[in-house]
């Protein structure tokens, strides 16, 4: 059993009791529970619910569990002839959440 849901921009396909890794959740604290409004998909033990776009009174909850930065990112820049180089670095910022229940 589970259901894709929209968060953040990005699809994901969530089943109880997993944790996922999202974009960082601005205004979320710490131990939250969320209600997905926008699922996709439900797929029961026995149907599957399709939503044009998104399906009506579907409920996700999930739990905001931590913040945290996500690996370092190198981006390098060269010009070739020119010495001209420029190396950056850039960590995402994102959120750990649980889902507790998908109907």
């Amino acid at each position: 059993m589970y259901t894709v849901v929209e968060l953040g921009g990005h699809q994901l396909c969530i089943e109880p009791g997993y944790f996922y890794s999202t974009k960082f959740l601005v205004q979320k604290q710490l131990g939250e529970t969320l209600c997905l409004k926008r699922a996709l998909l439900h797929k029961g033990v026995e149907k599957i619910k399709l939503g044009v776009p998104f399906i009506e009174h579907a409920n996700v909850q999930v739990t905001v569990l931590k913040h945290f930065k996500d690996k370092k990112i190198s981006v390098f820049k060269m010009k070739s002839k020119k010495k001209y180089r420029n190396l950056l670095g850039y960590r995402e910022k994102k959120t750990l959440i649980q889902c507790n229940q998908a109907t």
